[in-house]
């Protein structure tokens, strides 16, 4: 997998002398059950950590702490989960969630863009 990845970089600077910036990633949801939310890495099989403990690789599934209120599902407590870079040229990416704020239903990391993490984290909000 290495040495496809640094094939394609080398073609690609064969090509061109600037590099577009890696595409946003949109993530798809696995599951629409509450409290259920799914994690995916652009690109697959970043470690992910849910509050500092590993739980898997990426596309993952897990539970989080959610409550019903105004007919929205909301965070019960505050929760970080992070995606953490396993190759030269990712950045680990961290997302948190307040307690009280919408429950996400699926985050997308992209693991090759650099700078505020926060920008590289998409997510869709529970129904």
């Amino acid at each position: 997998m290495k040495a496809l990845r640094l094939l394609l970089a080398s073609l690609g600077l064969l090509a061109s002398c600037s590099t577009p910036a890696p595409r946003p990633f949109t993530p798809h949801p696995l599951t629409n059950e509450p409290g259920k939310l799914t994690v995916e890495s652009d690109p697959p099989g970043a470690l992910i950590q849910l509050n500092g403990k590993v739980i898997g690789q990426a596309p993952i599934v897990f539970s989080i702490p959610v409550t019903m209120a105004n007919d929205k599902w909301i965070m019960k407590e505050s929760v970080t989960v992070a995606a953490l870079a396993s190759e030269n040229g990712e950045y680990t990416q961290t997302k948190y969630f307040e307690r009280w704020s919408p429950a996400p239903q699926s985050i997308g990391f992209s693991m090759l863009r650099k700078g505020d993490p926060s920008d590289h984290a998409d997510y869709d909000m529970q129904r």
